[in-house]
């Protein structure tokens, strides 16, 4: 042991410390490639003039539904807000986190009476949400609630794509942590791009414009 320090000092690393540099140079370049990625990504969809919503939900599971829906433009002007009455109650769990109960939706719409104005907000636009798999899921879940189906091509955004291609929070994990397996929510991308947002959090349409304000944040960094 002592020889192998004596050999280290005097000739420079070792093979696992090369290797560990090698590692961590790797990384690093990992790194900044996603990063530059997402910048590029962020512009593109910007360019596109995108739609970017978000929605509530009765819950998490394959027969929870949506409860809210809103919808913005890359300038912020709202497209769409609206409470949605769902089939099936508000879970508790649910409730706490966005504060809508069953009693606030008696009153409001179906996902049937809104479906065609929704239909026409998304229609030929590129579409965007901070993560976009779970929001979609809820909506064709709702869509299915009141006999509807959805009939949007949602790889077509100028290329063939998977559903994460239209997730905010999957660009902004490479923007920000450089890869897209560690996500970063949406209040810690608040945080870190330093914006501050009017309105509850847990709300679509608060919720919406943070994606906006995050995509655009993206926009304007440096590669």
């Amino acid at each position: 042991m002592v020889m192998r320090w004596l050999k280290d000092w005097l000739f420079g690393d070792s093979p696992e410390q090369r290797r560990e540099k090698e590692r961590k140079a790797e990384w690093e370049a990992h790194v900044a490639e996603n990063r530059i990625k997402a910048i590029h990504a962020a512009r593109s969809f910007i360019a596109q003039s995108p739609v970017i919503f978000d929605t509530e939900t009765t819950g998490l599971d394959k027969t929870d539904e949506v409860v809210e829906i809103a919808c913005v433009d890359i300038d912020g002007n709202v497209l769409m807000n609206a409470l949605v009455k769902p089939t099936c109650s508000v879970s508790d769990g649910a409730r706490a986190v966005h504060g809508i109960g069953d009693d606030q939706l008696a009153a409001s719409r179906s996902m049937g009476d809104l479906a065609p104005y929704l239909q026409r907000v998304f229609a030929n636009r590129l579409v965007l949400a901070y993560g976009f798999g779970f929001d979609i899921r809820l909506l064709r879940q709702s869509m299915r609630a009141v006999g509807r189906t959805w009939s949007k091509d949602w790889s077509a955004i100028g290329r063939a794509s998977a559903l994460e291609e239209h997730c905010v929070m999957f660009w902004y994990s490479r923007f920000s942590v450089g890869t897209s397996r560690r996500r970063v929510s949406l209040a810690n991308a608040l945080k870190q791009c330093g914006i501050t947002v009017e309105g509850r959090a847990h709300r679509a349409l608060a919720d919406a414009e943070a994606t906006r304000l995050v995509l655009r944040h993206m926009a304007a960094a440096t590669p």
